[in-house]
């Protein structure tokens, strides 16, 4: 019986061990989402941005010492968002006006001109009519017009007597869109002039206002 038993037992480890022992898969591992950054807030993302230019020629009439004088210019530079404009501009009499009399009594011709930075604001600039306000800073030279004096043989020239001055200038005008590349426009301005030490002019007889039409070109 025993020897039965024994048969037995052996026979029951044999037949557990031929049965395949199943592998445990193991359970799959969860991945965290990966994690997406917030995005960062700026004073400038998701602003549009659009750069164009233009130039301008302007002419029209001033007030130097105290007559009336033809002047014109010219003026252009970047424009920022159809908006802002950040160039050069200048103007320059186109007639000569008189400067105080010398010590003879003479009253020489004078010319002026000067130029500098310019800073300029459209507001409307897709309206078929739209205001322009602008700022110009910078420098000037006055002078006096060169002769010629001319002899039987030869002929002598006078150079022009100079005085350098500081300008500032600030101007408003109404433009029209004309078409898509062209405005014109009419302004007013006022002229600044300090740091004059000409003979012939006193302080202050360069200062001014101005009318003058504008014709410009440019992407706007």
């Amino acid at each position: 019986m025993l020897k039965s038993f024994g048969m037995a037992v052996l026979l029951w480890l044999m037949l557990w061990m031929a049965v395949p022992i199943q592998a445990q898969t193991p359970a799959p591992e969860h991945t965290a989402a990966p994690v997406e950054e917030s995005p960062m807030e700026t004073l400038f993302s998701g602003m549009d941005f659009t750069s164009g230019g233009y130039g301008a020629m302007h002419f029209g009439g001033t007030q130097a010492n105290g007559e009336t004088v033809a002047i014109a210019g010219m003026r252009g530079g970047w424009l920022i968002n159809h908006t802002f404009l950040l160039g050069l501009g200048g103007s320059s009499t186109s007639t000569p006006f008189n400067g105080d009399p010398d010590p003879l009594g003479v009253k020489k011709p004078l010319n002026f001109s000067y130029g500098g930075i310019l800073m300029e604001w459209i507001a409307g600039w897709d309206r078929a009519w739209h205001p322009v306000f602008g700022v110009l800073m910078g420098s000037g030279t006055a002078s006096t017009t060169p002769n010629e004096h001319c002899g039987m043989n030869s002929c002598t020239y006078t150079l022009p007597e100079t005085d350098s001055v500081n300008v500032l200038e600030g101007s408003a005008r109404l433009d029209a869109n004309m078409f898509r590349y062209f405005r014109a426009g009419l302004g007013l301005s006022y002229r600044k002039v300090w740091g004059l030490k000409f003979p012939y002019l006193k302080p202050g007889a360069l200062n001014g206002a101005m009318v003058e039409i504008f014709l410009t070109f440019g992407k706007f």
